[in-house]
């Protein structure tokens, strides 16, 4: 949702608008984006990128947040196919694989995660329409680097999943003091309560939520199941 469109649903709640520099905050709304969303130019998806996470591969929290992440997908899409959208190295995909009896498919723009993703014979367009048959979709860290995340999460049909990793603040004020402060990389901030309420405003319910992330050593990253209904 773009900062004109959160003004258009919220037009009551307009002069809880706080434009801090390079941040719009919603404080009411628990919401912020990055101030100049339509004109900025996102961090470069590229090799480099593609081959730091290329170097989390293994460590002890990879292992542990994969294998949660894993469990959470098999509790509400055992036997149904899933989307993972903004792979990494592809490391969760992998981990899917040795658990899961269905097909596990991916999404990304970095040129070098496509080729491994088509390569494999996996690489699913979530825009191009997505089949019924589907699970759910996975944003394991991918939904705050989108600049429109709605046109994502609106490809989903009733009764699909979506899982999500991301950071959560209590304080939206305070978001430049946080290592999960990227601009031109991260363009979303919530708080808890932000994020779902803006995912009821699109027709999802909340079915869990987790800090399973944080115990395995990741700071303020929290894991959410949604429903499409």
């Amino acid at each position: 949702m773009h900062i004109t469109e959160v003004d258009q649903q919220y037009n009551s709640e307009r002069r809880d608008k706080l434009v801090n520099g390079d941040l719009t905050i919603w404080e009411k709304l628990g919401i912020a984006v990055q101030t100049d969303l339509y004109s900025a130019v996102p961090v470069p998806y590229d090799r480099e990128y593609f081959q730091k996470y290329r170097q989390y591969e293994g460590s002890p929290i990879a292992l542990s947040i994969n294998r949660g992440r894993v469990a959470l997908i098999q509790k509400y899409c055992a036997d149904a196919e899933i989307l993972d959208i903004g792979i990494g190295s592809g490391e969760f995909l992998r981990a899917c694989d040795q658990v899961r009896k269905t097909r596990s498919y991916g999404f990304d723009v970095n040129p070098f995660a496509i080729q491994l993703l088509q390569s494999e014979e996996r690489f699913l367009n979530p825009y191009q329409g997505l089949p019924r048959s589907l699970g759910g979709m996975t944003c394991w860290d991918s939904l705050e680097h989108l600049t429109n995340p709605s046109a994502l999460i609106s490809c989903l049909h009733p009764g699909q999943h979506l899982f999500l990793s991301l950071p959560i603040f209590a304080d939206l004020r305070r978001i430049r003091e946080s290592k999960h402060y990227r601009p031109n990389e991260h363009f979303y901030y919530f708080t808890d309560d932000g994020l779902v309420s803006w995912l009821e405003g699109h027709g999802f319910a909340l079915r869990e939520r987790s800090g399973f992330e944080t115990a395995a050593g990741r700071e303020d990253i929290f894991s959410y199941v949604f429903v499409r209904v």
